[in-house]
């Protein structure tokens, strides 16, 4: 019933009977007009076929009732009630039957039987005051869904900037978390790199101890050499001894065999033999000096190997110490590097907030514009107002004076609040870089607050309309019921 209501009251006040109904077509699409004539055809109560008949008729405007049937059976229905008692369904009858009126063939059918629609001056002009009364009303609700489409694109532009807030924040976040990202493989990198340095200098040193023990191998193989060398000089000496003995055996022998034939060559074979002795002195003293030259020649040799292994650790110790001072270079490099990158990303930081910084106040230098667009657009109109006001109080010389005076007090009063409003925006201006971010978070719940308000007001006003229109039809009923029971 609720719905029917709307219908009635939304597309039949204010609007022409000649003009096509704005819920026709979701009524149509939604089944709701065949539900609203099979209302009309199962009910028993009078005041529902009434309502759900005027609601058909000013719903069907002009246009043509398809079914034939509905039509008849609405039309005659109309008609039959257009004499009620009650003032109120009579007029809505007539209003129906006159949006019906405007289609032909519905003309037609409402000819029939020569029936006119009869409708008063009088009920013509409080039509035609409701009308005014409503459109006012219309306007008025026009007027505040604009100004609720204004504060719709104010806070979309508030969301729009907050997303772009968020948006910049991701992508600060994003771009620290890939150059925090390259810095750890970086510094993976380096630590790949220290490992693969200290595996190589552990394959030297690996390589350089084979080294050592390879010659050591060798110097024990040239030792074992020499002592063999040394054993086989020995036993050939020992040879030579047991070989001299021998001689000297035999010497003897021959000598006592043959002492009479060699008396004579004794002394040629003593000058022998003490040439020999001489020359085994010699050479014994020349075996005695290659002694010595190879002892000298091995310890000179040892020391030689003893320089060699003093140069390679001086070499090695060099090695490590270049090795460490690499390293440390390395490091410092690092650490400058780092301190670079660390310069390079505070730059950049500032940079950003410095755009950041700098959009920011171009946003407030816009938002500012807008405002004292707004307000230049105030206050063009107010004074057009003004004007128009001023024309007026030219036509009215009675009341003019007075009205001058009012308007100049309101100046003044306009002006002092204008200039009060400039220092105002000016002590706001310096504070609000400082508590933007405060006043968008108040803003913002103020909004909600006021939203929630409007919402909780509308609907408390659809809730009394919706509880006056039921208490309305509950009189109605109740003065239906009186009516019957005074006629019994």
């Amino acid at each position: 019933m609720n719905a029917i209501n709307n219908i009635i009251y939304y597309g039949a006040i204010g609007t022409d009977s000649t003009s096509i109904h704005p819920y026709f077509e979701d009524l149509n699409q939604l089944g709701g007009i065949k539900k609203i004539f099979s209302l009309f055809r199962r009910t028993q109560d009078e005041f529902t076929k009434n309502i759900s008949t005027t609601c058909l008729g000013i719903v069907f405007r002009a246009r043509e009732m398809a079914d034939p049937q509905m039509k008849l059976e609405i039309i005659s229905h109309l008609k039959s009630i257009i004499n009620h008692q009650r003032e109120d369904i009579v007029k809505v009858v007539k209003l129906a039957l006159k949006c019906l009126e405007q289609n032909t063939p519905n003309r037609l059918e409402i000819d029939k039987d020569k029936f006119n629609i009869i409708v008063d001056n009088e009920q013509q002009k409080e039509q035609e005051k409701e009308q005014e009364k409503e459109q006012e009303k219309d306007k008025q609700k026009e007027q505040e869904k604009e100004q609720e489409k204004d504060k719709q694109k104010e806070q979309e532009k508030e969301q729009e900037y907050e997303n772009e807030l968020e948006k910049e924040q991701e992508n600060k976040l994003e771009k620290q978390q890939e150059k925090e990202y390259e810095k750890e493989q970086e510094i993976e990198q380096e630590k790949e790199q220290e490992k693969e340095q200290e595996n190589d200098y552990e394959k030297e040193q690996a390589k350089e101890q084979e080294k050592e023990q390879e010659y050591e191998k060798e110097q024990e193989n040239e030792q074992d050499k020499e002592q063999e060398n040394k054993l086989e000089k020995q036993q050939k000496k020992e040879q030579e001894k047991e070989l001299k003995q021998e001689k000297e055996q035999e010497q003897e022998k021959e000598q006592e065999n043959d002492y009479e034939k060699e008396q004579a060559k004794e002394q040629e074979k003593e000058q022998k033999k003490e040439q020999r002795k001489e020359q085994e002195q010699k050479k014994k003293l020349e075996i005695e000096q290659q002694k010595e030259q190879e002892q000298e020649q091995e310890k000179e040799y040892v020391n030689e190997l003893e320089k060699e292994q003093e140069n390679k650790l001086e070499k090695q110790q060099v090695k490590e110490y270049e090795k460490e001072q690499k390293k440390e270079q390395e490091k410092e490099q690092k650490k400058e590097q780092e301190q670079k990158k660390k310069l390079e990303i505070e730059q950049q930081k500032e940079q950003e907030q410095e755009k950041e910084y700098v959009n920011e106040l171009e946003k407030e230098q816009e938002n500012k514009l807008e405002k004292q667009q707004v307000k230049e657009y105030e206050k063009e109109q107010k004074k057009e107002q003004e004007k128009e006001q001023e024309k007026e109080q030219e036509k009215q010389q009675d009341k003019h004076q007075e009205k001058q005076q009012v308007n100049e007090q309101e100046k003044e009063q306009e002006n002092k609040q204008e200039k009060q409003q400039e220092k105002e925006y000016q002590k706001e201006l310096k504070k609000e870089q400082e508590k933007q971010i405060e006043k968008e978070q108040e803003y913002e719940k103020e909004q909600q607050n006021e939203q929630d308000k409007q919402q909780e007001n509308q609907q408390e006003k659809q809730q009394q309309k919706e509880q006056e229109q039921e208490k309305e039809l509950e009189n109605e009923q109740e003065k239906e019921q009186e009516s019957k029971l005074e006629k019994l």
